[in-house]
């Protein structure tokens, strides 16, 4: 690179980084970047300033700033609560009953209202992630969702059953994934089924097979990596070192898994916390052979067996952790529901920070309630949901309570 192009690359550089404290200048960069695109297929702007902004939104968090001066690097979109399985530790789809009721509410998030948040958020946003809640293969207009996210330069985060895929899908999906998160929680057909019910165990790892062949195509800077996601229960608590096996087996990049959330009673044999030494011997099992085959792991940590759970009680005080904490969610990403409701997370008892429909997302972003849930994060009083959050928890687990999370 010549001295001058170098001398407007950082002069670019620098009039981005400003930018990002004047609303004027970022709506101006903004409407310029998307004349240029319609124009040009050349998006290094687009690229620069969702890099400054990542960076910006590390800061942010290193520093717990109540005001945030960064945009969302992450979404995820509920595009749909439906879901074509019925999998026993799934509380919207677990019995017909519920599955009605989010039928009859006609839970799809309008394709205008897609728009509205991409418009919205871009181009500071790095990654979309369609719905934890439902099956986002089953998303209405997802040919045209990928080619907004496309037109965006936005990757997208699928976390799915996999039943639903086919080869057309998966040569238009496949460019812009940044990764693929299949749900998979056995090692044969019989306790895959068992749990995913309404699955076909054979179909999954064909639709594996069948995004290996596609990722192979891709640079490798440019391919999607694959990860297993499982939830951990009695029932395939034996078979997690089957698990990892296929795992290598399928060339997956990394095998992640947590505990089963018990919301009802008839789910209650199926926690871990009712078998805590079963749990212990297959968890260690699991990491020896996924140490023996070089698969990536992660996995709650072993059961403390033994311990009273007295004296694990902690008081509110006591509960915060001594080391300063943030929360990925709190600065980096956000959750919108199908109706336009912004949730700083999926975890239960989140607080509704505001509506898309009524503000903007940047109005959200750094409204009363989101700088409120900054500022008390590490305080003696976090919100409800930040107390005993399993993904960012203050405190050691309270003995078998904690199975009822």
């Amino acid at each position: 690179m010549n001295n001058k192009a170098l001398f407007k690359k950082m002069l670019r550089k620098t009039a981005l980084y400003f930018a990002k404290n004047n609303r004027f200048l970022k709506c101006l960069i903004k409407e310029m970047i998307y004349e240029s695109q319609k124009r040009s297929n050349d998006s290094s702007a687009v690229v620069l300033i969702k890099d400054l902004n990542k960076q910006l939104a590390d800061e942010q968090a290193r520093k717990l700033r109540p005001i945030n001066r960064a945009m969302p690097v992450h979404l995820t979109l509920e595009t749909t609560l439906n879901c074509n399985l019925r999998c026993i530790m799934c509380q919207n789809h677990r019995n017909e009953e519920e599955r009605r009721r989010i039928n009859a509410i006609n839970s799809v998030m309008p394709l205008e209202l897609f728009e509205r948040v991409i418009e919205d958020a871009s181009p500071e946003l790095r990654e979309v992630c369609l719905t934890v809640s439902g099956e986002p293969l089953m998303s209405p207009n997802l040919s045209k969702i990928i080619d907004i996210l496309k037109n965006h330069s936005i990757k997208l985060e699928l976390i799915t059953n996999f039943t639903l895929m086919n080869d057309g899908l998966m040569e238009k999906m496949i460019k812009i994934l940044s990764n693929l998160q299949v749900s998979f929680d056995g090692a044969s057909k019989n306790t895959f089924e068992k749990i995913r019910r309404g699955s076909n165990f054979e179909t999954v790892i064909k639709n594996i097979k069948r995004f290996n062949d596609a990722r192979r195509q891709l640079k490798e800077t440019e391919s999607p990596k694959l990860f297993f996601d499982i939830v951990l229960m009695r029932s395939n608590i034996e078979e997690l070192p089957g698990i990892i096996e296929l795992a290598k087996e399928l060339e997956v990049d990394n095998v992640n898994c947590s505990h089963v959330i018990i919301f009802e009673r008839a789910l209650e044999g199926e926690s871990l916390f009712r078998h805590k030494a079963l749990a212990n011997e297959f968890i260690l099992k699991a990491r020896q052979k996924a140490n023996q085959l070089g698969v990536l792991f992660n996995m709650p940590e072993p059961f403390q067996i033994g311990l009273i759970n007295s004296k694990l009680k902690l008081t509110k005080r006591e509960a915060v952790s001594a080391e300063p904490r943030f929360c990925d969610f709190l600065w980096k990403k956000s959750y919108i529901g199908f109706n336009g409701d912004v949730t700083p997370c999926c975890v239960q008892k989140r607080p509704v920070m505001g509506n898309i429909y009524q503000q903007s997302l940047e109005g959200i972003w750094n409204g009363e309630m989101y700088r409120e849930m900054r500022r008390r994060l590490n305080s003696p009083e976090p919100f409800e949901c930040c107390k005993y959050c399993y993904i960012y928890p203050q405190n050691p687990g309270n003995g078998d309570d904690a199975g009822n999370g």
